[in-house]
């Protein structure tokens, strides 16, 4: 799906693969690893690491569009009847959980607004799934 806004026309070398840019870009943020540790996985330099997870996390944030919580009647009877069948919990309409990523540490504003409860800097993503385990909600801030 993101693949197109993912190739890079270039004369100067190899570009990464749109496939590579992904798996970077997921080992990144799952990991929350350096990027240099990444590269040296991936066997490019940390730049790119960079501009993968960049070019990648845009890409995606372009294509959001298909993420929507439900709002009609038929959709969240069917969510809750599948939370129910894997856990017998009645009227689930999703399961919640968040993460911490780290990023470097911003020009403006840091010690106010992006110092996490660990120490470092980093920004907050909370998602929400559906029992097929797809995403109906994400926020990042």
């Amino acid at each position: 799906m993101i693949g197109d806004d993912l190739v890079r026309p270039t004369q100067r070398s190899c570009p990464l693969t749109p496939e590579l840019q992904l798996l970077i870009t997921l080992r990144f943020l799952g990991k929350a690893s350096f990027q240099s540790e990444i590269a040296d996985l991936h066997g490019v330099v940390q730049s790119s690491v960079s501009n993968a997870v960049t070019a990648t996390i845009n890409a995606l944030c372009r294509h959001l569009d298909f993420i929507k919580f439900p709002n009609d009647l038929t959709s969240k009877r069917k969510i809750k009847e599948g939370f129910y069948e894997i856990a017998g919990f009645p009227d689930v309409l999703g399961c919640i959980d968040g993460t911490l990523i780290p990023i470097m540490r911003p020009p403006t504003n840091e010690e106010v607004a992006y110092v996490c409860r660990k120490g470092y800097h980093a920004i907050n993503i909370q998602g929400i799934c559906d029992p097929d385990l797809r995403f109906i909600n994400i926020v990042c801030k």
